[in-house]
C-alpha cells in the first residue's frame, strides 16, 4: 500500500503501511498524542502508560503484518514527518477473524486537514480487497463529537455503548460508544 494524495489545504499525504524502520518515529510520535491536553481527553491510554521499547515495537509491526493474516498498521506522512497512525487489529479467533477494530491519531497541528479521513478510507478500501475482512469496528467516547462524525460521515453505525465506560481525570464519566461498517 503506498498512497499519495492530499490534505484539505492542498499538502501533500503519503499513506503506507508501517515498516520495522518507523518503530522509533511512532514511539515518539504516539508518546506526544498521549501528552498532548487536546487528545488526551479522546484517548484510553494515558500518558506514561505506554512504554513500548523500539525492539517491542518493532515486534509489534511484525506481527501485524506477517504473524497476524488480517491486521495492518498505517502511516500518513507530510514532508516525511508521521501526522497519523491507524492501527486495525483483526481477530485471532476463527470464528470472527472476518472481524476487527482500529483506532486512529492525528497529528494536533495536522487535525481538520481530511487526514483522518484519507486514513479510514484507505483502511476500508484494503478491508474490502482483503479475502476476509468483513466487518471493521471502532469505539469512542461519547463527548468525541469531531470523531464520531467523522465515522457516522464515512457509514459507521452506532451498535452499542458502554455506559460510564471512560472515567476522565475531573471524575467525569463518559460512554464509550460502539461502532461497525460491513464492507462486503
Amino acid at each position: 500500500m503506498l498512497i499519495q494524495t492530499q490534505s484539505k489545504s492542498g499538502k501533500v499525504i503519503i499513506i503506507r503501511k508501517a515498516e520495522k524502520k518507523d518503530a522509533q518515529m511512532m514511539i515518539d510520535y504516539t508518546n506526544m498524542i498521549f501528552s498532548d491536553p487536546a487528545s488526551y481527553s479522546t484517548t484510553l491510554t494515558s500518558s506514561g502508560e505506554f512504554n513500548y521499547t523500539r525492539e517491542m515495537e518493532e515486534d509489534f509491526i511484525h506481527n501485524m503484518h506477517e504473524v497476524s493474516k488480517n491486521s495492518i498498521m498505517i502511516l500518513a506522512f507530510h514532508n516525511d514527518e508521521l501526522v497519523s497512525l491507524l492501527g486495525f487489529h483483526g481477530s485471532n479467533y476463527r470464528k470472527a477473524r472476518h472481524s476487527g477494530f482500529f483506532g486512529i491519531s492525528v497529528h494536533p497541528k495536522m487535525r481538520n486537514e481530511g487526514i483522518g479521513r484519507l486514513m479510514i478510507s484507505a483502511l476500508l478500501d484494503w478491508a474490502r480487497k482483503h479475502p476476509f475482512i468483513e466487518r471493521v469496528e471502532l469505539s469512542a467516547f461519547s463527548h468525541n463529537e469531531n470523531g464520531l462524525h467523522l465515522y457516522r460521515s464515512l457509514g459507521f453505525r452506532e451498535e452499542g455503548r458502554k455506559i460510564r465506560a471512560g472515567r476522565l481525570d475531573s471524575g467525569e464519566y463518559v460512554d464509550m460508544i460502539l461502532m461497525n461498517q460491513f464492507v462486503k
